[in-house]
C-alpha cells in the first residue's frame, strides 16, 4: 500500500505544477509521458503529436474536473483519480494511436481495455533488468488483463518477457534511439572512454575501478575520457577527484552526442548499463564490469545480456573485481585485431542495430 509521505508528495507536485484551462487539442497521435519526449518526437519524426503529462510536468484542470465528474469519489484515490483523468485526457484528444517511450510504466498496459479499438505501441527506452523493473513488477503485483498493440525491443529474449506478461506483438529491433544516429568511423585510437553509471551506482566501485583503468591506460599510452550521466556538478567533482589525470565530458542536451563519443574511442567501459550495450551493438569495442548490482542484490545487475544466458565472464566481460583479471582483459579487448572483434562481436551482440524503418512503417499505417 502507497505511504502517506508518498502520497503527499504526489500531491504536492501536482498542486504546484504548471496548470493549463483549455481544452486539449484533437491530434491523431499521443505521446504517453513528456519526459524525453522532444528526442522522442525527433525519432519517429512526428513534432506534432501531442503530449500527455503524467510525471507532474503540466495539468490540465479542463481534463482534471471532467474526470472527476465522472464520479466524484475518485479524489479520494490518487491512483483512480490518475487513471479517470488519464482515459479523460484520451478521449479529449482522440488520438489513433498512442505512443509511449517508458516501456516500463505497467499502467500503460492497463489503457487498451479502455480503449479496444486504438492503437497502443510501446517502445523499449533502457536495458530492462529484473528486480525493481518492470518483470519484477509485473510477477510480484500478479497483475493481469496487460495489453498492447505492439512493443518494439531491444532483442528477442526480452521480447519474450513482454509476451509471458503482457498480450502484444514484438518486434527485435535494438534501441530506436540507438538506431536513429548512424555510426560515425573517427577513431581517436589514444581514447578511452568509461561511460558513468553516476546516480545508479553506490560510487563505492568507481573508486577501486578507476585507479586500475588509469594504470592501464598509461601503460598503452590511452587518454581517459569520462562520459557523462547526469547534468550534476557533483558527478563532476566526483570523477575529477579520484584522478586529475581524468578528462570528464559533461552531458549534451541532445543525444546523438553520447553516441558520437562512444564511435570515436577505440575503448569502452562500462558498469553494465544501456549506453554500453548501445556502444556495443555498434560495433565498438566496449569492456562490460558486471559488478554493480545498484544495491539491490540483483543477480540479473550482475549477469551480462540478461535475460539471454551468457557465461559469468567472458570475452569482453567481468562480474568479479579481480585486479589481475581486470587488467588482462582491458589489455586482450584494446588489443583484438578488428577481424576477431567481429567474430566475437557476432556472437556475443545483446541488442540489435537496425534502422527504424519497421516503427516508422507502423505508426504511419495506423495513423493515416
Amino acid at each position: 500500500m502507497e505511504s502517506f509521505k508518498n502520497k503527499l508528495y504526489k500531491f504536492k507536485k501536482y498542486f504546484f505544477c504548471k496548470k493549463i484551462i483549455t481544452k486539449p487539442k484533437t491530434n491523431k497521435l499521443l505521446i504517453y509521458d513528456e519526459s524525453r519526449s522532444v528526442e522522442f518526437k525527433k525519432i519517429i519524426r512526428n513534432k506534432n503529436a501531442a503530449i500527455l503529462s503524467i510525471r507532474g510536468e503540466r495539468l490540465n484542470l479542463y481534463v482534471l474536473i471532467k474526470s472527476i465528474l465522472k464520479n466524484f469519489k475518485i479524489i479520494f484515490s490518487l491512483s483512480k483519480l490518475k487513471e479517470n483523468y488519464v482515459v479523460s485526457f484520451i478521449e479529449e484528444v482522440g488520438p489513433k494511436v498512442i505512443i509511449t517511450y517508458i516501456d516500463n510504466d505497467p499502467f500503460f498496459y492497463k489503457l487498451k481495455k479502455h480503449f479496444p479499438k486504438k492503437i497502443f505501441i510501446s517502445v523499449q527506452n533502457g536495458y530492462r533488468f529484473y528486480k525493481q523493473d518492470l518483470f519484477h513488477v509485473l510477477k510480484e503485483k500478479k497483475m493481469e488483463n496487460l495489453s498492447c498493440d505492439y512493443i518494439f525491443c531491444f532483442n528477442e529474449d526480452v521480447a519474450k518477457l513482454y509476451r509471458k506478461y503482457i498480450k502484444c506483438k514484438t518486434f527485435a529491433v535494438g534501441s530506436v534511439k540507438n538506431n536513429s544516429v548512424k555510426k560515425k568511423s573517427n577513431k581517436n585510437r589514444k581514447m578511452c572512454l568509461f561511460i558513468s553509471s553516476y546516480g545508479i551506482s553506490n560510487l563505492n566501485l568507481e573508486k577501486k575501478l578507476l585507479p586500475k583503468i588509469i594504470d592501464f591506460c598509461e601503460d598503452f599510452s590511452l587518454k581517459l575520457y569520462v562520459l557523462a550521466r547526469s547534468y550534476s556538478q557533483h558527478e563532476k567533482e566526483f570523477y575529477l577527484s579520484l584522478s586529475k589525470k581524468i578528462k570528464f565530458l559533461p552531458k549534451k542536451k541532445y543525444f546523438e552526442y553520447a553516441y558520437s563519443i562512444t564511435d570515436r574511442s577505440s575503448l569502452a567501459i562500462t558498469l553494465n548499463n544501456t549506453l554500453g550495450y548501445e556502444s556495443l551493438s555498434r560495433k565498438n569495442k566496449t569492456i562490460f564490469f558486471n559488478i554493480n548490482d545498484r544495491d539491490l542484490n540483483c543477480n540479473s545487475y550482475k549477469k551480462f545480456g540478461w535475460p539471454s544466458i551468457n557465461p559469468k565472464n567472458g570475452p569482453f566481460w567481468l562480474n568479479k573485481m579481480v585486479n589481475n583479471d581486470i587488467y588482462r582483459l582491458l589489455k586482450k579487448v584494446h588489443l583484438v585485431n578488428s577481424t576477431n572483434w567481429k567474430k566475437i562481436f557476432k556472437k556475443y551482440n545483446a541488442i540489435e542495430y537496425l534502422d527504424n524503418s519497421l516503427l516508422l512503417k507502423v505508426l504511419k499505417k495506423n495513423i493515416n
